[in-house]
């Protein structure tokens, strides 16, 4: 694996270790509800973070691909990890059984081990290449099959998210609707930036 230090790997840092240091205070507060997959959502998105940041120093497609294909590794389960909050924060956690947990991450636990077939089934991501560019090369790739329905499958579960936080802003006390929409307006954000890397209008994702 060749390096080439970039600023953007502190960006990632920065942003890595704001999230873990956010975890561990949700972690002091395990009595409210949804925390749990709180903190899993920030897991997530530390994971995401610092694989990425190494993603960006990475000089030989190899080299980006790996830390593409780690962060591969979390992000399909970030949709699922939000919907589990979701429902504990409107307090319907007899919904999350083991089985339906189970069925909900079986497909984003298929697409974290179809990545590293990439280079040969093609069916997540396929045709790469290495963009050459600044401030960081990018990697060039086209979608495969797969990925359209993991991540039709993601917008699936983030509209349910959504639905039940409307729900809940219509229903419940001025507190929980703050609350909700404070979840919703964080779920919106991370679903357009999400949106605007997977068209490769943005390259990057902190």
């Amino acid at each position: 694996m060749h390096f080439h230090f970039t600023y953007y790997f502190i960006i990632s840092l920065i942003s890595t270790f704001s999230t873990l240091l956010l975890a561990l205070y949700g972690a002091r507060h395990l009595q409210v509800p949804g925390i749990k997959p709180f903190i899993g959502c920030l897991i997530i998105g530390a994971f995401w973070s610092l694989m990425q940041g190494f993603e960006f120093m990475g000089t030989e497609l190899s080299t980006k691909m790996f830390f593409a294909n780690m962060e591969y590794v979390v992000a399909p389960l970030a949709p699922v990890m939000w919907f589990f909050m979701v429902v504990c924060f409107i307090g319907r956690r007899e919904w999350l059984s083991p089985g339906r947990i189970a069925l909900l991450i079986l497909l984003p636990v298929l697409t974290s081990l179809l990545v590293w077939f990439d280079p040969w089934w093609g069916l997540v991501k396929r045709d790469f290449s290495l963009i050459e560019q600044r401030p960081f090369h990018v990697i060039g790739k086209e979608y495969g099959p797969w990925f359209w329905i993991i991540y039709g499958y993601g917008c699936l579960i983030n509209g349910v998210s959504m639905l039940l936080l409307i729900k809940t802003m219509i229903d419940n006390k001025k507190a929980y609707r703050f609350q909700a929409l404070f979840l919703l307006a964080g779920l919106s954000l991370i679903v357009t930036f999400s949106t605007l890397y997977t068209l490769q209008i943005i390259h990057f994702l902190i």
